[in-house]
C-alpha cells in the first residue's frame, strides 16, 4: 500500500497572473489540507461526514487498485527564489501541525472567500509554505489499475488449449494481484493463488513494518511501505479487517469469506505441501507477493518436478536476468514506459543526438545486455505471436525424437543381427566396410530426412509429457522388439538359406555334405578362421549373401521409417510423398546399394575361376524377402494403431490433470 504522500505544485495563469496551487497524493493526508469540495455545479464545505465516506471510498478502493487524489487552490502568496533549489519534506507529525496553520472555515458562498485572510506578502520560511496549501478545494480521486493488452489475454487463452500454464508472478498482495489475473483471464479463486511471502521475511514482521498473517489466501498482507501495523494476534484473529489507524494510507487486511483453501504460504512451505499433502501449488496460476529470489526459487520446484519452463518477463529490470538463466526457455520482452512528457516519446533519446552513428541509447545498451540470456527478445513494436513458435518447436522436437528413436533401434538392430551370426556361429554376417555404410551412411541419412516433415501447426495443442526421468523403459524395449526383432530374424533366416544354397553349388560333390544352415566348423589354420572356404575360395559366394542381406536390411529400414514420418498419422490419411527430401533420399540411396552390390560382387568375381550370379540365390529367399516386404507394412501400421490408441489415452489424462486443481482438502 502506498506511504501517506502529498505532490503540490504552483502554477502561474498566463492570463490573469494569478498563483494556482495544484496538489495530489494520498487521501487521508490531502484531507488535511481541504475545507472544501467540488460536487460538480458548487462549492461545498467539507464536513466530517464528507471526510469519513471520502477516506472509506479511498479505503476500500486502494484494497485493489491505486487510488489518487486532488485539490487545488488560488494563492496570493509569492514564494521567494530561494526555494527554487530546495526540497522540503513534511515531518510524520503533520497532524499536531495541522490545527495551529490550516483553521476550518465557515461555509463559503463565493470564491472571494477562498482567499480570505491571505497575505499578500512573499513567503520566505518553511511554516509559511505549510500554510500556503491550507484551506484547498478539494476536486476528486482517480483509482487506477494494470490492463492486460488484448493480444495478451488471447495468448493466454491459446496456452491453455495447448496445455501450457501461464503463471503469473506478481509482487502485489493477493487483492490487487487477482483483479490483474482475472484481467489476464487467470483463474484467480478457490485453490487458485499462493503466497510467497515468508513468516519470518522483513515484510511480515510485526515490529512497525507489516504485519503477518496465518490465514493462508484469504487475507491481504501489507506492504513494507505503510506507515502503522495491527498487531500480529489481531491480524491472525481477522480483527481490524477494515479499522485502521489515522495514518495508515489503505487497510492492511481483508477476510475474504468463502476462500478457506488449505495452501502453503511462504516459499519455504512448498516443497513440504508437495511432498506430504498435494500438488496444488504446481497447478496454480498466480503466486503474489514474490521476490526475485522467491520467483527463483519457485522455478526451481518446477523444474525438480518436471516441468519445462520458459520465463517471460521485461528487458529493463535487472532482477529478471537470474530468473531468464534458471528457466529452460526465455522471451525478453521491451515494457511499455510511462509518457511523462507530451512533447517527447518516452526513452527515445540516443547518444548522438543526430543519430548518425546508429550509437544505442543506455536503456538500449542495458536492455540487449539483459536480454542477452533469451531466446528471443520482443520491442513495443512486435507482435507477440508465440503459439506459432511453440508450434514450431514441438514439431521439431518429434522429429528429432522420432529420429533419434529410429536410430537407436536401427543401430541395435544391426549389433543384435551380428550377435545372433556369432551365436549360430555363420560366417561374419556383414564385413566391417557394409557395417560403417548402413551404420554411418543410409540409417543417419533416413533419420535426418525426419526432421523435413511439413509443420503441421495443430501439434501446438496437444498435451505434452514431462521430461521423461528413465531413458530406456519398457515401452522402449517393447516398440523394439515388435518394430525390428521380426525384420531382422527374417534377413539372417534368408542368409543362412542363401549360404547354404552356395555351398551346394560351389563345394565339390565330395563335400557336399558338410554344408548345412549352421556352419560351425571354423577350420582354424593357425592365423585366422577360414569358415570351411567362405573367406578363401568361397569368398566370392559369401560376399552375394552379404550384399543381398544388406540390400535387403536397407528395404525394411526404409519400410519402417515410413511409419516414423507421421507417428500420429496413418499413412492413407497424410502421404509420405509430401516430405519430398525423405522420398529423393530414399531413392537416391537404393540406387548407390544397388551400384555397390554391382562392383563388390563383380570385383569379387573377377578373382575366382566360378561365377556367382543373382541366379545363384535359391528361390526360397527371393520369395521370403520380399514377401515380408508385404506384411512388415501392414503390421507397422496396426504397431501405429496401438501407439495412436496409447497417444489418445495420454493426451486425456494429461489434459484432465492439467485442468484438476483440487488437492486433498477439495470441497468437492
Amino acid at each position: 500500500m502506498p506511504m501517506p504522500n502529498m505532490f503540490s505544485v504552483v502554477a502561474t495563469d498566463t492570463m490573469t497572473g494569478m498563483n494556482q496551487l495544484f496538489s495530489q497524493g494520498t487521501a487521508d493526508l490531502l484531507l488535511d489540507t481541504c475545507s472544501d469540495f467540488w460536487d460538480g455545479q458548487d462549492l461545498m464545505p467539507l464536513t466530517e461526514q464528507d471526510r469519513k465516506k471520502i477516506s472509506d471510498f479511498y479505503h476500500r478502493t486502494s484494497m485493489s487498485s491505486y487510488c489518487t487524489a486532488f485539490a487545488y487552490r488560488p494563492i496570493t502568496n509569492v514564494l521567494g527564489r530561494e526555494f527554487g533549489s530546495m526540497y522540503l519534506e513534511m515531518g510524520s507529525d503533520t497532524q499536531n501541525t495541522r490545527p495551529k496553520l490550516c483553521n476550518d472555515l465557515p461555509a463559503h458562498l463565493s470564491a472571494d472567500s477562498l482567499i480570505q485572510g491571505a497575505s499578500m506578502e512573499s513567503i520566505h520560511e518553511t511554516m509559511g509554505c505549510l500554510s500556503a496549501q491550507c484551506n484547498q478545494i478539494f476536486i476528486g480521486m482517480i483509482t487506477m489499475q494494470y490492463q492486460a493488452k488484448q493480444e495478451v489475454v488471447e495468448l493466454i487463452d491459446a496456452l491453455e488449449g495447448a496445455c501450457i500454464r501461464f503463471v503469473h508472478f506478481s509482487k502485489e498482495n493477493e487483492l490487487r494481484s487477482r483483479v490483474f489475473s482475472e484481467k489476464m483471464g487467470l483463474e484467480a479463486g478457490w485453490n487458485c493463488h499462493i503466497s510467497l511471502l515468508s513468516e519470518a521475511s522483513p515484510d511480515a514482521d510485526t515490529s512497525g513494518r507489516g504485519a503477518s498473517h496465518s490465514s493462508l489466501s484469504a487475507t491481504s498482507h501489507l506492504s513494507p511501505r505503510s506507515v502503522d501495523s495491527l498487531s500480529y494476534q489481531e491480524a491472525k484473529e481477522g480483527r481490524s479487517a477494515i479499522t485502521l489507524q489515522r495514518r495508515s494510507s489503505a487497510p492492511s487486511a481483508v477476510h475474504l469469506e468463502g476462500a478457506q483453501a488449505k495452501l502453503p504460504k511462504g516459499i519455504e512451505n512448498i516443497r513440504p505441501h508437495i511432498e506430504s499433502v498435494d500438488n496444488v501449488p504446481l497447478q496454480v496460476s498466480l503466486f503474489t507477493d514474490c521476490t526475485p529470489d522467491t520467483t527463483q526459487e519457485m522455478l526451481i520446484i518446477f523444474q525438480e518436478y518436471g516441468e519445462v519452463v520458459c520465463c517471460l518477463g521485461s528487458t529493463a529490470n535487472i532482477h529478471n536476468t537470474q530468473l531468464f538463466l534458471q528457466a529452460d526457455a526465455s522471451l525478453g520482452l521491451e515494457p511499455q514506459f510511462p509518457q511523462v512528457c507530451v512533447r517527447r516519446e518516452a526513452m527515445s533519446e540516443r547518444w548522438d543526438p543526430l543519430g548518425q552513428t546508429g550509437i544505442p541509447s543506455p536503456y538500449e545498451l542495458s536492455s540487449r545486455l539483459l536480454g542477452l540470456p533469451c531466446s528471443l527478445t520482443y520491442s513495443q513494436d512486435d507482435s507477440l505471436s508465440v503459439l506459432p513458435l511453440i508450434a514450431v518447436a514441438r514439431h521439431h522436437c518429434h522429429g528429432v525424437r522420432s529420429a533419434l528413436l529410429l536410430l537407436l533401434m536401427s543401430q541395435l538392430g544391426l549389433a543384435l543381427l551380428q550377435f545372433l551370426g556369432a551365436v549360430l556361429l555363420l560366417p561374419p554376417v556383414l564385413p566391417p566396410r557394409l557395417l560403417l555404410w548402413l551404420s554411418g551412411v543410409i540409417v543417419p541419412l533416413l533419420c535426418l530426412c525426419l526432421l523435413c516433415n511439413p509443420i503441421d501447426l495443430q501439434v501446438a495443442k496437444m498435451a505434452q509429457a514431462k521430461k521423461p526421468k528413465d531413458a530406456l523403459s519398457l515401452r522402449f524395449l517393447t516398440l523394439y522388439c515388435v518394430r525390428f526383432v521380426p525384420s531382422i530374424l527374417i534377413s539372417l533366416v534368408c542368409f543362412g538359406v542363401t549360404l547354404h544354397s552356395l555351398c551346394q553349388q560351389l563345394s565339390p560333390p565330395s563335400n557336399s555334405t558338410s554344408c548345412h544352415v549352421i556352419f560351425g566348423d571354423q577350420n582354424y589354420n593357425g592365423s585366422s578362421f577360414t569358415w570351411n572356404g567362405w573367406t578363401e575360395q568361397y569368398s566370392h559366394g559369401l560376399i552375394l549373401a552379404q550384399n543381398i542381406l544388406a540390400f535387403q536390411l536397407l528395404l525394411y529400414i526404409i519400410c519402417i521409417s515410413l511409419c516414423y514420418l507421421q507417428r500420429f498419422t496413418y499413412l492413407w490419411q497424410k502421404s509420405p510423398l509430401l516430405n519430398i527430401p525423405w522420398c529423393c533420399t530414399a531413392l537416391f540411396l537404393l540406387i548407390l546399394q544397388a551400384i555397390y552390390f554391382a562392383i563388390d560382387v563383380h570385383v569379387s568375381n573377377a578373382k575366382h575361376d566360378t561365377v556367382v550370379t543373382l541366379a545363384s540365390v535359391p528361390m526360397a529367399t527371393w520369395i521370403t524377402a520380399f514377401l515380408w516386404l508385404f506384411i512388415l507394412i501392414p503390421s507397422q501400421e496396426v504397431i501405429k494403431y496401438m501407439e495412436i490408441k496409447a497417444w489418445v489415452r495420454h493426451q486425456k489424462r494429461a489434459r484432465l490433470d492439467f485442468g484438476t486443481k483440487l488437492g486433498m482438502n477439495s470441497p468437492f
